[in-house]
């Protein structure tokens, strides 16, 4: 499968999706992604989304879900290795309890520091999927390569 630059990233942000209304397929051949959103689904998607799921081992691969339990370990994972230990235990307060998510965005947006080392690592993780989800396809561990256009 060749990527395109957009492709590629497209195809990052869907690995990333943990919303449940959608769902993700990317075509073997080019890596064009398409969503089917079951929220806002009409007859055309519905037909559309047939046909994917007729073709999917062929011509398509369904992109996998994250959960949101995932995306809450990353956030853990990623407060674990943070050098400040007084960052450490904020964000830590924070993840207790309801809102959990909202008051991690609220610290980062507080936090230039902080938010530009959760873009690496985020941006690192985000990398991981790609290569994982290629492996699966593929039975390679690297990611498909990039083609200009």
């Amino acid at each position: 499968m060749n990527l395109s630059p957009q492709n590629r990233e497209t195809l990052i942000r869907a690995l990333d999706d943990f919303d449940s209304d959608r769902e993700h397929f990317v075509r073997r051949d080019d890596g064009s992604l398409w969503t089917f959103v079951l929220s806002e689904a009409t007859d055309e998607t519905r037909e559309k989304l047939e046909a994917i799921l007729g073709a999917e081992s062929e011509s398509w691969a369904r992109v996998p879900s994250r959960s949101s339990r995932d995306a809450f370990e990353e956030i853990e994972d990623f407060v674990e290795l943070l050098e400040d230990a007084e960052s450490r235990k904020t964000l830590f307060a924070t993840l207790e309890g309801r809102g959990a998510f909202r008051a991690f965005r609220e610290f980062m947006l507080e936090h230039p520091a902080e938010r530009a080392t959760w873009e690496e690592f985020r941006a690192a993780r985000a990398e991981r999927r790609l290569a994982s989800f290629f492996e699966s396809l593929e039975g390679s561990a690297t990611p498909a390569p990039i083609v200009e256009t």
